[in-house]
């Protein structure tokens, strides 16, 4: 069973933190700013899930999953890839989003 680290706990916690809200123009209007924010959230989430699914591949003792071709390797390996996709469909809206704020 996957089981959850200290540091995904803390990454998830970052990215949750309203402290966290990045700097943005003055200028651009409430919903433009929280869209970006909610991407910028949405990023440091992806990024700490696909990282702990990335540590529990590299972890010497789910090697042999690996090599037996397990469904939970599978699994997990898929949905790594996907968060990966995602994450980077995610990054793309951001830098449109900044783009915009830079036009501004």
């Amino acid at each position: 069973m996957l089981a959850p680290d200290e540091k995904l706990a803390i990454d998830m916690l970052d990215a949750l933190d309203a402290r966290c809200r990045p700097a943005i123009h003055p200028i651009l209007d409430p919903l433009t700013r929280d869209k970006r924010c909610r991407l910028e959230q949405q990023c440091r989430m992806l990024e700490a899930l696909s990282g702990w699914l990335k540590r529990w591949m590299r972890d010497p003792r789910h090697d042999h999953l690996r090599v037996e071709g397990d469904s939970l390797w599978e699994t997990v390996a898929a949905m790594h890839g996907y968060l990966t996709c995602s994450q980077d469909a995610l990054l793309e809206g951001l830098g449109e989003a900044n783009e915009s704020a830079r036009r501004v």
